[in-house]
């Protein structure tokens, strides 16, 4: 009777804990991952800009020997000193970026340092890969309606919520009877 329903009750609610860690976990996995990739990101757009700003300083040099020897007018020669100041600003954005995506995977991580990340090496004979080189548009279609069905069979807020029905139906069960 109503001892078997708490008995029920109980196991739907360590199901529920568990369906809560799971979901918590790749929730927790995902967000490193977020900010993991921000920090890649960030590295590879400063390294883009500093390439951009040691091009601009060598055109300077150029446009400043050109200027010494009456080769370039002044308008010309400001228009490279500009160019430069411009990369210099963008270089400075991109490792204010670079700081602040690493102290976001510091702080969520909950680390006492800047983390320094490295881009994993690539698998160029990873089975996965190379199975989805040979995808056509209906192959990816298909693979995209299939991860789609199997998201939705393992939606951990869904199974969450179908449990809290059933204890909800338990608990009316137990209220509701004579035993």
């Amino acid at each position: 009777g109503k001892l078997w329903q708490a008995y029920q009750m109980a196991r739907v609610g360590v199901d529920m804990a568990e369906t809560s860690l799971a979901s918590k976990r790749l929730e927790v996995i995902s967000g490193v991952n977020d900010r993991y990739l921000a920090v890649l990101q960030a590295q590879s757009l400063r390294q883009i800009t500093d390439l951009d700003q040691q091009s601009a300083e060598k055109n300077y040099e150029i446009a400043q020997i050109k200027y010494d020897n009456g080769l370039l007018s002044s308008a010309d020669y400001l228009r490279f000193k500009s160019r430069l100041a411009s990369k210099e600003v963008s270089s400075l954005q991109a490792q204010t970026a670079m700081q602040m995506a690493q102290m976001s995977l510091r702080d969520y991580l909950l680390l006492d340092y800047l983390p320094l990340v490295q881009e994993l090496p690539s698998l160029d004979d990873d089975a996965i890969l190379l199975a989805l080189d040979s995808y056509d548009a209906e192959a990816s279609r298909n693979l995209s309606a299939l991860a789609l069905q199997r998201g939705r069979e393992e939606n951990y807020s869904l199974r969450l919520l179908d449990k809290s029905v059933e204890l909800s139906r338990r608990s009316i069960s137990i209220n509701k009877g004579p035993f």
